[in-house]
């Protein structure tokens, strides 16, 4: 009777986890965690999302918490960078395999950011944090 009980519970806390994907991601990195590009890492609903800023463009890659590359499962998304109290919407759009979005202008060194990526099922996921970089 047990192994029926925990795997109800199980079943239901699959469904919640489904039903909160489009909500933040509850799962945090540390400050400024590096991924494996030399990007920072954000925890973006059940994915770990590195962005990496480049002189004219954001580059992200989706991956598991595991490790595992998925970002041939995005299908586009945006990145909203708060510059100088104004929002600064970024579309990502899948590029050589990799989201990529276009910047007009140098990022400030640290800036806060929200990250929604689109996946191929229609799901939207979302995180958020502080994007530092070093000017190059």
């Amino acid at each position: 009777m047990r192994f029926v009980r925990d795997l109800v519970a199980a079943a239901l806390l699959a469904g919640a986890v489904a039903v909160s994907a489009p909500a933040m991601a509850q799962h945090s990195h540390g400050d400024h965690e590096e991924g494996p590009n030399g990007g920072q890492v954000f925890a973006v609903g059940p994915y770990d999302a590195e962005i990496l800023a480049l002189e004219d463009k954001l580059e992200v890659r989706l991956f598991e918490h595991e490790g595992n590359d998925l970002t041939g499962e995005a299908a586009g998304g945006d990145v909203v960078l708060l510059i100088d109290g104004k929002p600064l919407k970024v579309t990502l759009v899948i590029e050589g395999g990799v989201l990529v979005g276009k910047l007009d202008d140098h990022l400030p060194e640290e800036v806060d950011a929200v990250i929604r990526i689109k996946t191929k099922d229609g799901k939207i996921h979302a995180g958020k944090g502080e994007l530092g970089h070093e000017h190059h």
